[in-house]
């Protein structure tokens, strides 16, 4: 085997490497999003069906305070322990994509 065919087949196999950890990549992110989207919906359905029991006991005002006071506790849960709870695993799955 020439040293040419020998460059030739590791360029093909980094080739197809990249477009495969590439593929995988934009796979994961476009399913991402869609969860993302779909999870963003029920959420906001769930949170208006919550503050209308809520609201059956206490009055509208209180439901809807309550609930955004709850909103902002988790906005400052997920500041607190954002290394933890996103880079992180954004961190681990690309580098296990890319080293794999």
């Amino acid at each position: 085997m020439r040293l040419s065919e020998l460059i030739k087949l590791y360029w093909s196999n980094t080739k197809l490497t990249v477009t495969e950890k590439a593929a995988r990549l934009l796979a994961t992110i476009a399913l991402c999003a869609v969860v993302f989207v779909l999870g963003v919906i029920a959420f906001f359905f769930l949170s208006i069906a919550l503050v209308h029991w809520i609201a059956m006991g206490i009055g509208a005002m209180w439901a809807y305070l309550i609930i955004g006071g709850l909103y902002l506790l988790l906005i400052g849960v997920f500041v607190l322990f954002k290394k933890r709870l996103i880079v992180n695993p954004i961190c681990r799955f690309i580098s296990q994509l890319l080293l794999s």
